[in-house]
């Protein structure tokens, strides 16, 4: 039961996030190693079921969405009409206000397309869908700070999904959703951005093929200028509302088709595993008392150690199940030996990553965590003392 279970919650995983999916998977060949033993292999693999989905329900934690975003990725994945998320019968409206916009005396003045196209303003394709990605979103307003003209910030606000209105870790949203709120993150913007590109493209035979890009935890609009062909990286007119740093590709798709570049996916993979920025934002910085000042800095070390102890009591409860799911007082020495290795673990990481090192800590934290649950499922602590007894 185990097995089947633990291949349902990694399929499920994989089409709602695939990079996270890698992520964890090292996570799991870090617990494998810890924990699998031959008379232990049917019941590891159910825990490693349930901890999947707990993680899961920690990642999405609303159940009424859980319908429609699997319908949504798996559209994503296959061309089966009527699933996927570039809708462009969804933005008539959309395309009214972006000819009112570029009317505007202060955009260009127009109103039709042929005149859009040839506009000296933008002089190639590429600028003319940079333009219209600025309507929708504008991101290089975004990125002049304060004093950046807030009437061109374009339609859309950007919105982190595990803020209001999402409250999840990812949420791939219709065209509706977005503009009912004017609001998303990268994969809404890259959602509605494509929407209307491939409805110009009907419209007015543009002769374009936009597709929705997916790499690293980044989502944008690439556009190939021929429509009918297999696209080639390096061949694509514009890149919309992407950054050197967001790098190439490793799975793209629209309405027609999809295209997967194993070797970027990897390469994602590993650029995430050796990325220590979130270790200096949220880590570092708060520790220093950079973030949230002094104080909170001093109370968040006692607080950092109190977490660690408490997840080394879930991590006893995980050991114990399914043979027994109260904690009794032998589980102490476990909880006390669990705690402190991980506490150690977080000074090192905190002591490598103020002299530059924090490129490595996903790698300190997975080998904590490797050794800190092999020897306590091992139960070394008590056998320790045991011995000790005994001599």
């Amino acid at each position: 039961m185990g097995l089947p279970l633990f291949a349902f919650f990694l399929f499920i995983t994989i089409i709602t996030y695939m990079i996270l999916t890698i992520y964890l998977l090292v996570f799991f060949i870090g617990m494998a190693i810890a924990t699998f033993r031959k008379q232990n292999f049917k019941i590891r693999f159910t825990q490693f079921a349930i901890l999947f989905f707990m993680l899961f329900l920690i990642m999405f934690p609303i159940p009424f969405d859980w319908g429609n975003q699997f319908i949504r990725r798996m559209g994503r994945i296959t061309s089966i009409p009527g699933i996927n998320v570039i809708e462009p019968d969804k933005c008539a409206t959309l395309e009214t206000q972006f000819w009112e916009f570029t009317n505007r005396s202060d955009m260009l003045g127009i109103d039709n397309f042929s005149t859009f196209i040839s506009h000296p303003k933008l002089p190639t394709l590429e600028s003319q869908l940079t333009f219209i990605q600025e309507f929708l979103y504008n991101v290089s307003n975004k990125r002049l700070g304060d004093t950046r003209n807030r009437s061109l910030d374009g339609l859309i606000t950007y919105a982190y999904d595990f803020g209001y209105p999402r409250f999840t870790w990812d949420h791939l949203p219709s065209v509706d959703e977005v503009l009912s709120i004017n609001m998303d993150d990268c994969d809404g913007i890259a959602v509605v951005t494509c929407s209307l590109l491939e409805r110009l493209n009907i419209n007015y035979d543009w002769n374009i093929s936009p597709f929705i890009a997916e790499s690293d935890s980044h989502s944008w609009t690439i556009v190939f200028n021929e429509t009918g062909t297999v696209p080639i990286l390096g061949t694509e007119v514009a890149r919309l509302n992407w950054w050197t740093s967001a790098g190439n590709p490793y799975y793209m798709f629209n309405r027609h088709g999809h295209i997967y570049f194993p070797q970027g996916i990897f390469i994602s993979a590993l650029t995430i595993f050796l990325d220590g920025s979130s270790y200096e934002d949220y880590y570092i910085n708060i520790l220093n008392g950079e973030e949230f000042g002094p104080l909170i800095g001093f109370l968040a070390w006692p607080l950092l150690f109190l977490l660690l102890f408490f997840l080394a009591f879930l991590i006893t409860l995980y050991l114990n199940i399914p043979k027994r799911f109260k904690p009794k007082k032998q589980d102490l020495l476990n909880v006390v030996f669990g705690g402190t290795t991980l506490s150690i673990s977080a000074l090192i990481l905190y002591f490598v990553g103020s002299f530059g090192g924090l490129a490595f800590g996903n790698l300190i934290i997975l080998v904590a965590f490797i050794v800190t649950i092999f020897c306590m499922d091992q139960d070394y602590m008590r056998k320790l003392i045991d011995r000790y007894k005994k001599n």
